[in-house]
């Protein structure tokens, strides 16, 4: 699929040279990927950089041997991956996507060649890294937190990116995907989404929840470390 070749429908994560910004956009593929592509997915979250167009998705790390699971949510304009062979990374990546994503991907064999070409590339690896860096601190600190608080954290994260104001306040995905992207059972997940609707937090459909108490919801974050990155300052409601 073609990329677009106008420089300005990207967010840039910093100041570069619009010629950069053109070259680096030619080798660039556009890609349209579906939750079930499970093989594809995999390889793109450890063989470059990604662009997100549309759609969400929840990047879960976990590093060899390790039983806790640590996650991200990336929507619209924002950048996730490195160059980094992956045989050099020390962590395993996933990606998640609720229904589909559109993406513009920058495989690392290309991104060699224009770290040659441009100095400019390492500047944008960089800035890439400096944007995503408060997720990725955030999601170390809640990686001590019981199921409770993670469960309700990834709620509100995906809400900022899925929830619309004005809109229904309705989050379509199922139990066993929450599950899978958390790294708790999906009984776990269960039992704390029931605890949730007992309380008027939110409502429980088939593959969907409806938020109805987000001030609620927040409040349950009181005494959670959110130094890096705080629901309440991104929820729109």
């Amino acid at each position: 699929m073609t990329v677009t070749r106008n420089i300005n429908d990207i967010s840039w994560p910093t100041a570069l040279s619009d010629d950069f910004k053109s070259r680096l956009l030619q080798l660039g593929a556009r890609k349209t990927l579906h939750a079930n592509q499970h093989l594809v997915l995999q390889e793109l979250a450890s063989s470059g950089v990604s662009y997100f167009i549309n759609g969400t998705v929840v990047v879960t790390m976990q590093t060899p041997f390790a039983k806790t699971i640590n996650n991200m949510v990336f929507s619209y304009s924002d950048w996730f991956g490195d160059y980094l062979p992956v045989e050099e990374s020390n962590l395993s990546f996933k990606f998640s996507v609720l229904d589909s994503v559109e993406i513009i991907h920058f495989d690392n064999q290309k991104l060699k060649a224009l770290l040659d070409e441009y100095a400019e590339t390492y500047q944008w690896l960089y800035y890439i890294s400096v944007e995503s860096r408060p997720k990725w601190l955030q999601s170390q600190l809640l990686s001590s937190e019981n199921k409770d608080i993670r469960v309700v954290y990834l709620l509100l994260e995906l809400a900022i990116h899925e929830i619309k104001p004005n809109m229904p306040r309705i989050l379509s995905i199922s139990q066993q995907m929450l599950s899978e992207m958390i790294g708790i059972s999906r009984q776990r997940v269960n039992e704390v989404l029931v605890a949730l609707q007992s309380k008027n937090l939110v409502k429980l459909e088939r593959n969907a929840i409806e938020f109805i108490d987000f001030d609620g919801l927040l409040k349950l974050l009181d005494d959670v470390d959110l130094s890096f990155r705080n629901p309440q300052n991104f929820l729109k409601y």
